[in-house]
C-alpha cells in the first residue's frame, strides 16, 4: 500500500510539477523537414510562457508550426480535467515579433535565429496540457508541382461531378414538364 502510495505521488509531481512556467529556453537547434514536438503540461491555475529557441537554414524556408490544447473533458459530465484558455504562440527574431500571437502558422521566415514564446492560463480542473509542433521544408520542395497522374484525377473528378450535375439538371426539367 505504502509503494503504490509513493508511486502515485512520483506520477503526480512529474505529470504536474512544473516549477516555474518557462524559466529556461529551449533550445530547438535546426529546423528540419522532420518536425520537433514538445508536450508540456501544467497544475491547475498556472499561466505560463514557455521559449522555444530554433534556427532556420538557409535551405530551408518555409516554416510550419501549431500548437494544440490537449483537452481532456471530464467523463462525469461537468467541465474538462485539462484545458488551457487562451493558448497562442509568438515568434520573434532579434527581440522584434515576427508572426503572432497566433495558434498555427505556415510561411516563409528568412534564414537566421529565432525564438517562438508559447503562452495561456491553464483552466482545466487539474491544469492543461499543450502539443508544440514545429517543422522546416527545404526551399526546393516548398512551391512544387503536382504530378500529372494528380491533375488527370482531379479532372476526372470534375468531369463526374459535372455529369452528374447535368442528369441531375435533366430529370429536374423532366419532372417540371410532366
Amino acid at each position: 500500500m505504502k509503494h503504490k502510495l509513493i508511486s502515485s505521488a512520483i506520477f503526480a509531481a512529474s505529470l504536474f510539477g512544473s516549477g516555474l512556467a518557462g524559466a529556461t529556453p529551449i533550445a530547438l537547434g535546426v529546423l528540419g523537414a522532420t518536425p520537433v514536438t514538445k508536450v508540456h503540461t501544467y497544475g491547475s491555475g498556472v499561466t505560463f510562457l514557455d521559449t522555444y529557441t530554433f534556427t532556420v537554414s538557409p535551405a530551408a524556408t518555409q516554416v510550419s508550426e501549431n500548437v494544440v490544447n490537449v483537452l481532456l473533458h471530464s467523463p462525469f459530465g461537468s467541465g474538462n480535467w485539462l484545458d488551457i484558455s487562451g493558448l497562442n504562440v509568438q515568434i520573434f527574431q532579434g527581440g522584434l515579433a515576427q508572426i503572432g500571437p497566433v495558434q498555427s502558422f505556415s510561411g516563409l521566415l528568412s534564414a537566421g535565429e529565432y525564438s517562438a514564446q508559447v503562452g495561456g492560463t491553464t483552466s482545466g480542473a487539474l491544469g492543461g496540457s499543450y502539443a508544440f509542433v514545429i517543422g522546416a521544408v527545404p526551399a526546393v520542395f516548398a512551391d512544387t508541382v503536382p504530378e500529372p497522374q494528380t491533375l488527370a484525377m482531379v479532372g476526372l473528378g470534375l468531369g463526374i461531378m459535372g455529369l452528374q450535375l447535368r442528369r441531375r439538371n435533366q430529370n429536374v426539367i423532366t419532372r417540371n414538364l410532366s
